[in-house]
């Protein structure tokens, strides 16, 4: 197939770099299915990773914007994990206070469950709206402290004033970043409203081949100077780009800036090294891939069970790109109960509860985010389970 952009989104530049290729993904790592036979039929695509040869932005040329429907059935709540939910409790905490938030009001683009608005009015401000089509619930009550609606956020029609736009883990998902910022600048009436985006970490992905990072609904992959940069050209003044969660995460804050863009696209030189980065990388996961195969099948042979911690979209990008059709995964554990139960796209490896592993007693577990290492052992040992505990981010050669 004709790669689907030709040209950059952000700059327009028409001359990229290729440096990683993978085939077939799920076009939705989370979206989970009924039945393992459901789970083959997902949709499935192609990811070309590509450099701008100007601007330094990495994308997906083979990206196609028609296949990324949203709906309830999009599943991928991060707060029901005590870590996750205390590192959104202090950003909450900090975004008030910092910004004197207290009393405003916060619209949040693409916000789940609601979670995150509901930590900001519990820190001081009075209202959080809401805009997700996966979102389940709606709540049109004016007087409700958090309101959420399942839908796009309509940037074509006034919000009224806003204290504070959230977006956190959607701008990556975007086809037209340009177009979505323009809007959103255009809309803001509030000369000092904060901004704040969230977005994965493109450098922490880069320096640590975590081809598991790779996903087919990230259109975009952010670094701190890019994600700056995009911002101050389309009317913001970032006031800071800090990493978050383990280094995992870019959170930019900024306000709306009157002042007209002064720099210009990265210098040729640090262009040519950031594509140096990306052509390691791509090195690196194809080892990495071919190891972790390895690593499966040794396991296999020697009759030890395997299964993966976390069917986030680490857990099933590892699933189809190491495992693929072999059976090589005893399961993929989760501790959302809305994910137990169902099986993983393309591979319909079986989604399982902590409690599974009481029964499918399993010799190796394979944790997908180091965030949660200590979250997992606790839990684990309060099971019952006795298991080598592997974080993926380590290369060892578990099957020796």
């Amino acid at each position: 197939m004709a790669a689907t952009f030709r040209q950059c989104p952000i700059c327009q530049y028409p001359s990229s770099v290729p440096f990683l290729k993978l085939q077939p993904v799920p076009v939705f790592c989370n979206v989970l299915y009924p039945s393992a036979s459901a789970a083959r039929r997902a949709p499935a695509s192609a990811i070309h990773l590509v450099v701008c040869e100007n601007c330094a932005l990495i994308y997906n040329a083979q990206f196609e914007p028609a296949l990324m429907q949203y709906s309830p059935g999009y599943t991928n709540p991060l707060d029901v994990s005590d870590r996750f939910r205390a590192f959104a409790n202090e950003l909450a905490t900090k975004l008030v206070k910092n910004h004197a938030l207290y009393g405003g009001r916060a619209v949040e683009i693409g916000c789940g469950n609601g979670f995150f608005l509901e930590r900001l009015v519990e820190k001081g401000m009075k209202q959080g709206i809401g805009y997700d089509p996966s979102a389940k619930r709606r709540e049109e009550t004016e007087n409700l402290p958090v309101q959420i609606f399942p839908k796009l956020i309509d940037l074509d029609h006034s919000l009224g004033p806003v204290d504070a736009f959230i977006c956190r883990h959607v701008f990556e998902h975007l086809s037209d970043p340009v177009e979505f910022l323009s809007k959103l600048r255009a809309h803001i009436e509030k000369d000092d409203a904060l901004i704040y985006f969230e977005v994965p970490n493109a450098n922490q992905m880069l320096d640590g081949g975590m081809i598991w990072d790779v996903i087919y609904e990230h259109f975009t992959y952010w670094t701190s100077p890019a994600l700056s940069t995009l911002f101050e050209r389309h009317g913001f003044e970032p006031i800071s780009v800090s990493t978050g969660f383990g280094k995992q995460f870019l959170m930019l804050e900024g306000r709306p800036s009157a002042l007209p863009y002064q720099n210009s696209w990265p210098a040729r030189a640090d262009v040519h090294a950031f594509k140096k980065q990306c052509f390691r990388f791509g090195e690196t996961s194809t080892k990495l891939i071919s190891h972790w195969k390895s690593v499966l099948r040794n396991l296999r042979t020697l009759g030890r069970k395997v299964v993966l911690w976390g069917a986030g979209s680490k857990g099933i990008t590892f699933a189809n790109v190491v495992a693929g059709e072999e059976p090589l995964l005893a399961g993929i554990v989760d501790i959302n109960p809305e994910k137990q139960g169902r099986y993983a796209a393309l591979t319909g490896v079986p989604v399982l509860s902590p409690a599974n592993l009481n029964d499918l007693r399993p010799d190796v577990i394979l944790l997908m985010n180091e965030n949660y290492t200590f979250e997992v052992t606790n839990l684990l040992n309060e099971i019952g389970v006795a298991a080598c505990i592997q974080d993926i981010s380590q290369v060892l050669h578990l099957a020796a």
